[in-house]
């Protein structure tokens, strides 16, 4: 399933390689990776040992 989210951030991605902004590709592959996988439940912060 993709959501408007999803294809607003492709078709951004898209612009950024056709235009060279190689900066704005990496920001819009980064929050593809971050936004939630929409057959599983929302990924919380991750627990990592406490001091």
């Amino acid at each position: 399933m993709t959501c408007r989210t999803c294809l607003e951030l492709e078709e951004e991605l898209a612009r950024a390689e056709k235009t060279g902004d190689a900066s704005r590709a990496v920001d819009c592959r980064v929050l593809l990776r971050r936004h939630p996988d929409h057959g599983a439940p929302p990924a919380g912060p991750k627990e990592g040992p406490r001091a």
